[in-house]
């Protein structure tokens, strides 16, 4: 997916987050970002415009992002679009719900940008990474990846949980070749 053509929406209802998330984006040149501060005003964006990426919360005033996923699960007309649901409310059982919706990307809440980057940037690659995951790597991995000590470390389904205590990381396992694609590679001496 080429930047350039990248339009985004966030609906949260905290103007803090959607801030956030939108300076975030900027680091990627996208520049193309609609905001909606609840779930009947995103479902509502989601049916006028074409979006690329959509930033969802979950605890939202009018209408949930559960249910504007329900909706928008039900349409079928959105299944190109990026889903990604940054919330602080998520369960393994609450992810499970967006899963079977369309929805394979997760940041709880509080996320710091190590977090939003690993998450985000492999969606805007256009690159296959499957192949790039040899073999699942271990929580120690992962640990020292991102910075915050050894996380405790669950897996339901194909949702894999890393919680650091203050930050937590879920992502599919689909989808962590992906985050591994980030991490510099050595270079070799010949």
């Amino acid at each position: 997916m080429s930047q350039d053509k990248v339009r985004v929406l966030i609906a949260d209802d905290s103007a803090m987050i959607r801030k956030i998330v939108k300076s975030n984006l900027a680091r990627f040149r996208i520049t193309e970002i609609d905001e909606a501060a609840d779930g009947k005003n995103a479902l509502s964006l989601l049916n006028k415009n074409k979006y690329q990426l959509m930033f969802l919360d979950h605890n939202m005033p009018e209408m949930t992002g559960l249910d504007v996923m329900k909706s928008v699960y039900s349409s079928g007309k959105f299944k190109e679009v990026i889903k990604v649901v940054i919330s602080s409310a998520l369960t393994n059982d609450l992810s499970e719900q967006f899963k079977k919706l369309g929805v394979n990307h997760f940041i709880a809440k509080p996320f710091s940008l190590d977090v939003f980057i690993s998450i985000v940037k492999p969606l805007l690659s256009s690159e296959s990474s499957a192949e790039q995951m040899a073999q699942a790597p271990t929580a120690e991995f992962l640990s020292e990846l991102f910075g915050f000590g050894m996380p405790k470390l669950s897996m339901q389904d194909s949702i894999i949980t890393l919680d650091f205590g203050m930050e937590k990381l879920t992502v599919g396992i689909e989808d962590l070749s992906k985050v591994l694609k980030l991490i510099p590679k050595e270079n070799s001496e010949n």
